[in-house]
């Protein structure tokens, strides 16, 4: 579970853990790898998998409404969805393409980090502007 596979969720709150300030909320698909590194709590994220919005536009206001500040687009689930893997699915990685895609175009996600891990995975930390 901790393991290479998802190591870019280690890398993402290590970077997290160093520069969060007391305010940040991040959308990321999975909490569980990121809680561990960061030794952050429940407060600090936002599971993809309670969103509403499956576009852009609807997700700003939502990600607004709950404060968000960061948001992680992980390679991981997106890798799946081709495969209509029900986990990718269940976290919204279909939006998470989008906001890698074209969400700085926007205006409302400033790319912030980008993580490159071994076997060519790349994910993506975002600045929210509301």
């Amino acid at each position: 579970h901790h393991g290479l596979s998802r190591v870019e969720f280690k890398q993402a709150a290590l970077w997290y853990k160093e520069h969060a300030a007391d305010s940040d909320r991040m959308l990321i698909s999975e909490t569980n790898v990121p809680k561990y590194y960061s030794g952050f709590g429940d407060e600090k994220f936002i599971p993809s998998y309670f969103i509403k919005g499956t576009t852009i536009k609807e997700l700003v206001p939502e990600l607004a409404g709950l404060k968000a500040t960061y948001v992680f687009v992980d390679d991981f689930y997106i890798r799946r969805l081709p495969y209509k893997d029900p986990n990718a699915i269940d976290r919204k990685a279909f939006v998470f393409k989008e906001i890698r895609d074209r969400g700085e175009s926007t205006g409302h996600f400033k790319l912030v980090k980008t993580f490159h891990t071994r076997g060519g995975i790349t994910s993506y930390l975002y600045r929210f502007i509301p």
